[in-house]
């Protein structure tokens, strides 16, 4: 009988450690991905990834904000031209 006891504790061992280890797995998981989400959305204070471009490239941004009206011709022409010199 002492046998089927020292077996009792050991499968509730196992199992406790088998639902820690189960939990942890899920808890990680749902943090990295939460954690991703925040990085490709800037408003919710996560930020950029660097390296990563997200939005118009340079001249493409100066031609849009041609458009818009928000620069004239001579500074979208100075800032194209720094551009391409770097």
């Amino acid at each position: 009988m002492s046998d089927l006891a020292g077996a009792d504790v050991w499968t509730y061992v196992l199992w406790t450690l088998v639902l820690v280890g189960a939990a942890t797995v899920t808890y990680v998981g749902l943090r990295s991905s939460s954690r991703a989400g925040r990085r490709l959305r800037p408003d919710t204070g996560g930020g950029r990834l660097p390296g990563r471009r997200t939005g118009p490239a340079g001249p493409e941004l100066l031609e849009q904000r041609l458009a818009r009206g928000e620069i004239d011709i001579d500074e979208f022409t100075s800032r194209l031209r720094a551009l391409e010199d770097r």
